[in-house]
């Protein structure tokens, strides 16, 4: 259906800046998979990594899961569907919030030019996009979804609030660097992406697969991470937290709108 619009489309430059968003999405998805460790990170989990270095997989995994999860996943899902990526941008540009935020507090080692970039690319493609956008439909409000919404602040706050404690006391040997960034911002700005992006799951059905996947993904992969490696830097909170993190996520999946 898409692909039949694209054709009728009695504007040939509409045309040629839809081509060009879904390659500037396509390019920076793999940028955030590859160059900067999205998938490489991940692995540290599944024990793809080289097993001479004892990894920070909790901290290793919150990076893994903002550049594939958050970032990549957005950038694909308007390669791929890009009159239906209204949601995909908002996600990029809390992330670019949230970023930015946590850049300003860790100011020395602050990943200012990580959220500086996904924020020029959320405009540019915002550009791009200008009335291709298909209308998101609004239903009612879904109160189970705005519960545990309003759950996740409960549960990742403190983790945010944690991280940030933690990188204050942070020996040398927790320090986790990568591409000229500090894990530990990054490490508090996936906490309070799981703070903000479940709202967007109350209203907007279009929102729901995107969101579900950014969220239920980046969750259950920390919590997995904590439960698997609590001695490790990253653990801000009991590994009975790590365990809520994965019900948490299970209970968002079951919830009906």
């Amino acid at each position: 259906m898409e692909e039949l619009e694209m054709v009728q489309d009695p504007d040939p430059g509409n045309t040629r800046r839809i081509r060009l968003a879904r390659v500037v999405a396509g390019f920076f998805c793999l940028v955030a998979l590859v160059p900067m460790y999205g998938l490489i990170d991940l692995g540290t989990l599944l024990g793809w990594a080289n097993p001479e270095y004892v990894w920070a997989v909790p901290l290793e995994s919150s990076w893994g899961a903002l550049f594939t999860f958050s970032i990549g996943s957005a950038l694909g899902w308007i390669a791929l569907w890009p009159a239906r990526s209204r949601t995909a941008l908002v996600q990029l540009a809390t992330v670019t919030g949230a970023v930015l935020l946590c850049a300003l507090v860790w100011w020395e080692q602050g990943p200012w030019w990580v959220g500086l970039t996904v924020g020029v690319v959320t405009a540019a493609l915002a550009w791009l996009l200008r009335g291709h956008l298909v209308p998101a439909p609004v239903s009612a409000t879904a109160w189970p979804r705005l519960v545990w919404a309003l759950l996740g602040v409960v549960l990742w706050a403190p983790a945010a609030w944690g991280a940030f404690q933690h990188s204050l006391s942070a020996a040398p040997e927790e320090l986790e660097i990568t591409n000229d960034v500090d894990h530990w911002p990054i490490h508090a700005a996936v906490a309070l992406l799981l703070i903000l992006l479940p709202f967007l799951l109350v209203r907007r059905r279009e929102s729901e697969r995107l969101v579900l996947l950014s969220v239920g993904l980046s969750a259950s992969w920390i919590g997995m991470a904590m439960l698997a490696f609590p001695d490790r830097a990253g653990v801000v909170l009991s590994t009975a937290a790590g365990a809520a993190m994965v019900l948490w996520v299970l209970a968002g999946a079951l919830l009906k709108r």
